[in-house]
């Protein structure tokens, strides 16, 4: 009787257990379906009404390399009243700032800001830091470079004001160690966005922010209200997005061409307008159209502007099918409309045109920013923001990478990143003051290291003491110091272990990384994201296998594409260390959950500097161009068992494989 007493309670408790699951199921569809909803070009004025009126002060925002001014556009669109400083250098970009918002304060170069300039308490920190040392498109010289070093201004603002958010943006072609480095900083990992997502022009940048990550990206990529022919007036696009907007590719001679469309009047190819660029990039048409000084004018419009180019080979046939559209029909009407009110000789065929262009090449994609900042209209999410915790030196020499004492991961034969060694000393490349200070040749580079070997204890069960199926375990520091070559070998810098005494460190799976879990039955692996980990010092320490009182919790990550995976809600528990086999650096793809994780170093073999992607086709359109420069950049590979290229890493490991492993 109390057997069948029992069951009852048990298959009464797995009735609730189901009803509660397919409630909590119902609930999360419809959320997922409230979210897919927001597909409209109208996105930003519902996630207005979601947020319902803002009740707070307004919020004190300081902008670091202000530009034109983006983020006042983007609170602007929000509804979020704002206190505004300015940082910036460039007279032109100040001058279109001061005629839109009068009320911002400006206060000139980031280097002589100081605590003092501002009385108010700042609740944002927001900055594009210069990227010509970053992008594909210069000498990539690196984070340490002449104008990308302001980075390190940005850090010791944000240490001095102690903001409640910040929001740091830059190029996606940046090289991954500088996109590390970044990210050690501040402490937090990027997100990494396409303007083509929600406009009409493609614009891929990473960003690191304390504001929580939006759950869903708005579904409008495909929408007309994000294609390029809604920003057009009177042409016809032969493409449905243009390009990446920079400085330059308004220029018949500049590094990228973008995309041409097809003017209905007089039947020739041309490039957008200022105005068409200006709504591309999310600011109202004419905004940047002020007087400015005839000294910008002679700096930025020296090289002669090309609006059209004659037909020779094109097909009439498809241009004929879209110019009976309707729908462009009725975008030309709202844009005329639109644009009565701007127009001047500066507008169309003005001397300053090639200023403007300028200005918004080097400028914030406005929706981004406030997809990004749309947390904020949640008061639970303005009541607890996220703490930032910064490194405590901010001198930019205290602050480099692969410094003495860190301890890295290397990929090995199987390209997996689970070799480590403790850095012992680096110069020459990216790390030499010569270069930093004259820009010139790269010196040679030299990374000295000393490589850690896996205790007999947890290296007993493997075939090779730098298999890829263990990845955690006690390792001992070899007394050998071996030099690198390349820092490409490199795949991130290890923070979660255990140091005992000098020779010894206990690696484990730490909270909110990614590692790769190896099946042994199945001989498959899968990924999974790390949310907690405990593990006991004491019996660490002792270094006997299965004897640490581990225990992690973990969600599995789900494939979407090769490279791309959604985080999962579901969670796993492992008190067995031995299945982690390696961990894999990753960062956030335009949502908060949809990760794109990065497994190997394939294409990176060449580095920086060698064997790279030929020069840029003028031809080319830039996001093509730019597609091919990063080339070296494109790290992420379908995780299946070790399928795939199995190229070998040149890394010298002198004596490695001969010697046996040490004991405790």
């Amino acid at each position: 009787m109390e057997r069948l007493l029992k069951k009852i309670c048990e298959l009464e408790e797995e009735a609730l257990s189901l009803v509660s699951r397919k409630e909590e199921k119902g609930r999360a569809t419809k959320e997922e379906q409230k979210c897919n909803q927001c597909g409209s070009h109208d996105w930003i004025k519902e996630v207005r009404q979601g947020g319902g009126p803002w009740t707070d002060k307004p919020l004190v925002v300081l902008s670091l390399f202000d530009g034109i001014g983006g983020i006042w556009v983007a609170l602007e669109s929000l509804g979020i009243p704002f206190i505004g400083y300015s940082c910036e250098v460039k007279q032109d970009a100040t001058q279109v700032v001061k005629h839109r918002y009068g009320k911002v304060h400006h206060l000139g170069d980031v280097m002589d800001l100081d605590k003092d300039d501002i009385k108010d308490k700042v609740d944002l920190i927001v900055g594009g830091f210069p990227c010509q040392d970053l992008s594909c498109m210069g000498h990539r010289i690196g984070l340490h470079g002449k104008q990308s070093r302001l980075f390190f201004e940005m850090l010791r603002i944000i240490k001095i004001f102690s903001p409640t958010w910040f929001l740091a943006e830059n190029v996606a072609s940046m090289t991954w160690i500088d996109r590390q480095e970044i990210s050690n900083h501040l402490n937090t990992t990027p997100i990494e966005i396409d303007a083509e997502e929600i406009t009409p022009s493609k614009r891929r940048r990473i960003y690191w922010t304390n504001i929580p990550h939006p759950k869903r990206i708005p579904r409008i990529k495909d929408h007309e209200s994000t294609s390029l022919q809604s920003v057009l007036h009177n042409a016809t696009a032969l493409d449905k997005k243009i390009g990446c907007i920079l400085s330059q590719n308004n220029h018949n001679s500049g590094h990228g061409r973008l995309e041409l469309v097809l003017d209905n009047t007089t039947n020739k190819l041309r490039y957008i307008s200022v105005l068409e660029t200006e709504r591309a990039m999310g600011y109202p048409p004419g905004y940047t159209n002020v007087k400015f000084s005839q000294s910008c004018e002679k700096t930025i419009s020296s090289s002669k502007y090309h609006s059209e180019v004659n037909i020779t080979n094109i097909s009439r046939c498809a241009g004929d099918k879209v110019l009976r559209s309707k729908k462009i029909v009725k975008a030309s009407q709202t844009y005329v409309q639109e644009t009565k009110s701007v127009k001047s000789p500066h507008t169309a065929d003005g001397v300053n045109r090639s200023v403007r262009w300028h200005l918004l090449g080097n400028t914030f994609s406005v929706p981004v920013i406030c997809y990004l900042l749309s947390p904020l209209l949640n008061r639970d999410v303005r009541k607890a923001p996220r703490e930032i915790c910064l490194p405590k030196q901010i001198r930019e020499n205290e602050c480099s990478a692969m410094d003495s004492g860190e301890v890295w991961a290397l990929y090995n034969t199987h390209e997996r990143p689970n070799w480590y060694a403790v850095i012992v000393n680096r110069y020459g490349d990216r790390f030499s003051d010569d270069l930093i200070q004259s820009g010139k040749k790269r010196p040679p580079l030299c990374i000295q290291v000393k490589f850690m070997e896996m205790v007999h204890a947890y290296s007993a069960r493997e075939s090779n003491t730098w298999d890829t199926n263990r990845g955690t375990g006690l390792y001992h520091l070899r007394d050998f110091v071996d030099t690198q070559s390349s820092w490409v070998a490199f795949s991130h810098r290890v923070s979660n272990f255990l140091k005992f005494d000098k020779s010894y460190y206990f690696i484990y799976p730490g909270k909110d990384e990614v590692w790769a879990i190896y099946d042994i039955e199945a001989k498959c692996r899968f990924l999974v994201y790390v949310t907690s980990s405990t593990i006991d010092k004491n019996k660490a320490r002792q270094g006997k296998s299965g004897k640490e009182s581990f225990s992690a919790r973990c969600r599995p990550l789900q494939r979407t594409e090769p490279e791309y995976y959604r985080l999962l809600d579901a969670e796993v528990e492992f008190t067995d260390l031995s299945v982690f086999a390696f961990r894999a650096p990753f960062h956030y793809k335009n949502e908060s959950n949809l990760l794109r994780v990065e497994l190997t170093m394939r294409q990176r073999k060449q580095g920086p500097d060698g064997g790279g992607p030929s020069k840029r086709r003028k031809q080319n359109s830039d996001s093509e161009a730019e597609e091919e420069l990063e080339a070296d950049d494109s790290e992420a590979k379908v995780l299946s068992g070790d399928t795939g290229d199995q190229r070998i890493v040149a890394l010298t490991l002198p004596l490695a494989e001969r010697l046996p492993p040490t004991n405790v």
